[in-house]
């Protein structure tokens, strides 16, 4: 049963990341595989693999900051939350 209640979030994830990006209006920048232009057919395993080897830092007590990569990592992350409807604070709350 955990397993079909894990694999109904993935699908869910994955539809409203393709959803965020139909309704898109603005010109997204080149975050995809290689620096591409992202594609349509958005999968929740480059969501995935986007948020591999980033961290939460623990500040103080009930107080976090995440880190980024790089400059594009926080590009691609940001975007993909984005189209989500996330910002990446909500992450830390």
């Amino acid at each position: 049963m955990l397993f079909g209640i894990s694999l109904l979030i993935r699908a869910l994830v994955q539809c409203k990341l393709r959803k965020g990006y139909r309704e898109s209006e603005k010109d997204l920048p080149k975050i995809g595989w290689n620096r591409a232009k992202l594609k349509a057919n958005i999968t929740i395993f480059f969501l995935i693999t986007a948020l591999n080897n980033h961290v939460l830092i623990k500040e103080k007590e009930g107080e976090y900051s995440y880190s980024f990569a790089n400059d594009f990592k926080e590009l691609q992350i940001t975007t993909l939350l984005d189209l989500i409807g996330m910002k990446t604070e909500e992450l830390l709350n």
